[in-house]
């Protein structure tokens, strides 16, 4: 659609939409105008040369090519830890008033042993690149993310994808058995030990991490496992530090890599990324109902 398609339906649209709403309360007029001014915002992230801040943020590529050429350890904040930040409880986690103090200080982006990661379609978004559904859901949402995320932000400093685990769900028209292939060599052939709730790892036909020399398991709760943060954090400890470990907690996973990488382990918060690569082997269907479904498993 071209800008100017583009601006003739907003202002049609809005033409529209206050002729309706011309007897309502005043409050749902500022609404209203609320709702397009994000239109204008996200409209401007989407155009390459928009006039807006962005972050520095390495692509998914340049992310995993990152973790398969360093040792460091990666905290990934999507939009559920920014609703942890903002104040709200999200499905899996309670909100909880020191886990939010510890994700913002992990988003300033302070500790040179993790990477961190955001969403680079907040700030980059290529709409072709991604399902329609997805699409809709980054157009409707990303205004307000940015927000909620901006401030704790450090402007000068390197950023990565937080999406790299999560492709097939997100991408469409992508070679998605060369790019599995290029993850799993981050854990070739070594002794890895995966933070998860059991809940996750029964549903998994298709093991991502069937390439490391040795796997074991730590379960935790599926539910608001920042409760249980220091039994889990010392059941890690009792893992040599030579062992890599694979996180799959939601925002507890942030703070298990940040004060893990500080005790010399390299932590890894990959998400979504076992049964992403699993529902891809399964060939699941990616449509609302599918992308639902997979958003509502466990982490």
């Amino acid at each position: 659609m071209s800008l100017k398609k583009f601006f003739s339906n907003l202002n049609l649209l809005r033409k529209i939409e206050l002729k309706r709403l011309n007897n309502i309360e005043s409050r749902n007029k500022v609404l209203l105008d609320n709702m397009y001014i994000d239109i204008i915002d996200q409209l401007m992230y989407e155009l390459p040369k928009g006039n807006v801040k962005r972050p520095l943020i390495k692509d998914y590529n340049q992310t995993v090519d990152t973790l398969i050429s360093s040792d460091k350890s990666i905290a990934r904040f999507g939009d559920g830890e920014i609703k942890i930040i903002s104040g709200e409880s999200i499905e899996f986690q309670e909100y909880d008033a020191y886990l939010a103090t510890r994700l913002k200080s992990i988003l300033e982006n302070k500790n040179d042993r993790v990477m961190v990661g955001i969403n680079y379609d907040y700030y980059y978004p290529d709409i072709q690149l991604l399902l329609p559904t997805v699409a809709c859901f980054y157009r409707i949402n990303s205004p307000k993310l940015r927000k909620n995320m901006n401030p704790y932000l450090n402007w000068n400093s390197q950023y990565y994808s937080a999406a790299f685990t999560q492709l097939y769900m997100f991408y469409q028209n992508m070679d998605f058995d060369t790019y599995f292939e290029k993850l799993r060599q981050i854990w070739n052939k070594k002794d890895v030990l995966i933070v998860a709730c059991k809940e996750l790892v029964n549903t998994i036909k298709y093991n991502i991490f069937d390439n490391a020399n040795k796997t074991d398991y730590f379960f935790a709760p599926n539910k608001n496992a920042f409760s249980k943060y220091d039994e889990i954090y010392k059941g890690i400890k009792n893992y040599s530090n030579k062992t890599l470990v694979i996180l799959m907690l939601g925002p507890t996973a942030k703070v298990l890599a940040d004060d893990l990488s500080k005790d010399g382990y390299r932590a890894l918060d990959l998400g979504h990324l076992m049964k992403d690569y699993d529902w891809y082997k399964k060939g699941m269907n990616r449509d609302f109902e599918g992308i639902n479904n997979y958003m509502s498993m466990d982490k």
